[in-house]
């Protein structure tokens, strides 16, 4: 083990928390348009994950964590608040396919944009310069975590 690493890595851990505390409380406003929804995080959770594309219900299992039950319940949910729909796989008729709503894309395009305006906010302290660094070292960073 390489010591000198290790202890980068620790000194690391308490600077990324506390970032992320920061970044938490700036921007906890961002999800105010789901709230009125009484969602629960999972379904949230399955509710990004649908933005970025329709899932079976295997898949929204796999992609959220839950059991396939627990994902179930959840998608039937978020059926009867009109948020997601039931449809036949294109690909294979014997599979469900869920998928948002435009009712959903419409709160979760507001949530964004929610999110992005206060990210704004939050990162308005910060000069361009340091955002230029810290943008250089996430893209850096996002690199070396790619599975080789």
């Amino acid at each position: 083990m390489n010591s000198s690493r290790d202890a980068l890595i620790e000194q690391l851990w308490p600077r990324m928390m506390g970032f992320t505390r920061r970044m938490q409380a700036g921007m906890a406003g961002g999800l105010g348009p789901l709230a009125v929804l009484n969602l629960t995080v999972p379904q949230a959770m399955a509710l990004f994950r649908l933005a970025e594309r329709p899932r079976t219900i295997g898949e929204l299992q796999e992609a959220t964590g839950r059991s396939q039950a627990a994902t179930s319940h959840g998608v039937a949910a978020l059926e009867k608040k009109k948020l997601v729909a039931r449809g036949t796989d294109p690909e294979d008729a014997r599979r469900t396919v869920v998928q948002l709503t435009p009712r959903a894309r419409g709160l979760l395009g507001q949530v964004e944009g929610l999110r992005v305006k206060t990210f704004e906010e939050v990162m308005a302290p910060v000069p361009t310069e340091l955002l230029q660094r810290l943008d250089r070292a996430f893209t850096d960073l996002l690199q070396a975590m790619e599975p080789k």
